[in-house]
């Protein structure tokens, strides 16, 4: 009896945590929306399945959080003193702590090679992660292209533009394209934040910097995205057409706003620069919360399944959301306990997307999912 009490301390004290940087990731839904031609005769816009984007260019301190998982004696260059992050200490023991005040303002100075690093480490689960492959294996940055179904990658132009300028509701729910990505045709606003539903920062603003994300609170796309014009150009996965270089879209905090509206590309050669960032994508998994060993049904199985994952034989989990049955972004003995109390009814029910319906998770937490099978 002491022994099993002993085990039972150990459980109750006991958790894995996955991941550090969280997302807040805007739903881009309406597959085969329809193409979006310019007066170039240049079509885009057009994605035929669902996904994820965040909503937010990537900050100086998730950028920060990053570097200090990989970057401790950083040969690949990841960091640079421009930036609005600093570093401490010496190589193999360097430290990175956002510059105060700039925490939640767009990492800059980002070349495509440490967007696809940054991406491939939350492909691998953050922490201690690799950098190298995963997404995307890193060569010449010219020649990459997305590994199958990867969970998170760079935005394509067409997923960059659709969750930027698409709206199914125009043209009577036809749907059709805004010229800006603050769901308007008329030229934004050029005014500090919060400003209206149509403001931006751009060098029209006289702003002379980046701006917090998300700091233009009314002024997002139809999907829920911010800043996708302006503040910070962000890299997409499409190769420049006209130039052997991947492209920029959404414009920054040093550009004139009509350089970037809905039907321009501006292509830019320098691949560090002060008004350059980036923002990341995700796959849709959908998954039922609780089906942790992945069998379609929340039985019995899946607590003590859970259980021996933590304490036992490290069972792969497939979908960590689906075994964080109480959705607090880790799993422990806690998630055992509340599916065996959906079980036997006696709490309420585990949080969307539910233990009998397929969904995807609401809430971000930086945890892995490569979807439940039957969900799928």
């Amino acid at each position: 009896m002491r022994s099993l009490l002993i085990v039972l301390v150990i459980l109750l004290h006991s958790k894995l945590v996955f991941g550090q940087v969280e997302f807040e990731w805007a739903f881009v839904g309406d597959p085969e929306n329809p193409k979006n031609e310019d007066y170039q005769q240049i079509i885009r816009g057009t994605v035929d399945y669902e996904y994820l984007i965040s909503k937010h260019e990537v900050t100086n301190e998730q950028y920060a959080e990053f570097l200090n998982h990989v970057a401790l004696e950083d040969p690949h260059e990841l960091f640079t003193p421009l930036m609005r992050i600093r570093r401490s200490g010496t190589s193999g023991n360097y430290n990175y702590s956002p510059e105060p005040g700039y925490e939640r303002h767009p990492v800059t100075y980002i070349r495509f090679f440490d967007a696809m690093r940054f991406v491939n480490w939350l492909e691998n689960g953050q922490g201690l992660g690799g950098t190298e492959d995963g997404t995307y294996a890193v060569t010449d940055g010219a020649t990459e292209t997305r590994a199958p179904n990867s969970t998170y990658f760079i935005p394509s132009e067409n997923e960059w533009h659709k969750a930027a300028y698409y709206d199914p509701t125009l043209n009577d729910g036809e749907g059709g394209y805004w010229r800006w990505a603050t769901q308007n045709d008329d030229i934004p606003s050029f005014v500090a934040p919060p400003g209206g539903t149509n403001s931006i920062n751009a060098s029209d603003s006289n702003l002379d910097s980046t701006t917090e994300v998300g700091a233009y609170e009314n002024s997002t796309s139809y999907y829920g995205t911010f800043d996708q014009t302006g503040n910070v150009f962000e890299w997409i996965e499409d190769v420049d057409p006209n130039h052997p270089f991947r492209g920029m879209r959404g414009g920054s905090w040093l550009s004139s706003a009509f350089l970037f509206s809905l039907n321009t590309r501006p292509s830019i050669r320098s691949t560090v620069r002060s008004g350059v960032g980036f923002r990341v994508a995700s796959r849709v998994d959908t998954f039922r919360r609780g089906d942790c060993n992945d069998d379609s049904t929340v039985d019995i199985s899946d607590p003590i399944f859970t259980l021996r994952s933590l304490f036992l034989t490290q069972e792969h989990l497939n979908c960590e959301d689906a075994c964080d049955a109480n959705d607090d972004g880790e799993i422990s003995l806690s998630d055992a306990v509340l599916a065996f109390e959906e079980l036997f009814q006696i709490e309420s029910p585990i949080p969307a997307p539910g233990a009998s319906d397929c969904g995807f998770d609401p809430t971000t937490d930086g945890m892995r999912c490569l979807g439940n099978k039957s969900c799928l």
